[in-house]
């Protein structure tokens, strides 16, 4: 197994909210997603169901990235 080195990152403590994807597609900043059916789209929930296209755009418009696989393990 190999060592990877990842320069020191900050990330998010809580998952984006069902409530705070809307506020972004609302405002016209990201594209409509999520679920499809009931009980899952409560404003506290975490979102579900957005492409990693989706993801992205939502990071950048928050001034934010992903994180990379390495950053991620």
């Amino acid at each position: 197994m190999d060592t990877v080195w990842v320069q020191t990152f900050y990330m998010d403590l809580f998952e984006v909210t069902y409530g705070e994807y809307q506020a972004c597609v609302q405002a016209g900043k990201c594209a409509p997603a999520g679920p499809n059916y009931g009980d899952f789209n409560h404003p506290r929930q975490p979102i579900t169901v957005v492409s990693w296209h989706d993801a992205v755009a939502y990071c950048r418009v928050q001034g934010k990235r992903l994180p990379t696989e390495a950053e991620w393990e």
